[in-house]
């Protein structure tokens, strides 16, 4: 059993992971990493796994916002937003509490990130759109 404070420790040989790298300019597929062992699982993660793209967009929102003005000190309200048919939730179900950018970029509570796109960017509809979406399985 896991005291507290003591670090999680992962049979490492079960970790697996997904990278796709993109040629900024072009946009171009750079490299593709699919998982840790062709030979275990040939199940490719960067392209077949069914995640909400939401936490990749995060740190785009936040370096615009912060290109935009905002600072990591700006305070936020953390409550549910719905953006058209996008309700995000928080993983921790935290609502209800005054907070700064910067927690809520560590914390990666969705609805700070959404709230902050609707209201900080210039454009922030296709973002919210993309971050809205789950691939199908």
């Amino acid at each position: 059993k896991k005291r507290k404070g003591e670090p999680i420790r992962f049979d490492s040989n079960s970790l697996e992971a997904a990278l796709v790298a993109l040629d900024p300019k072009t946009g171009e597929i750079l490299a593709m990493l699919g998982g840790r062992d062709y030979q275990k699982s040939q199940f490719n993660r960067a392209s077949a796994a069914t995640r909400s793209p939401g936490s990749t967009f995060k740190p785009v929102v936040y370096s615009l916002a912060l290109q935009n003005g905002w600072n990591w000190n700006a305070l936020h309200y953390v409550e549910p937003i719905t953006v058209k048919d996008y309700r995000p939730r928080n993983f921790s179900g935290e609502y209800g509490s005054e907070t700064t950018l910067l927690r809520a970029f560590y914390k990666s509570l969705n609805t700070a990130a959404v709230e902050l796109a609707a209201v900080a960017l210039p454009s922030p509809s296709l973002l919210v759109l993309m971050a809205s979406q789950r691939r199908p399985a």
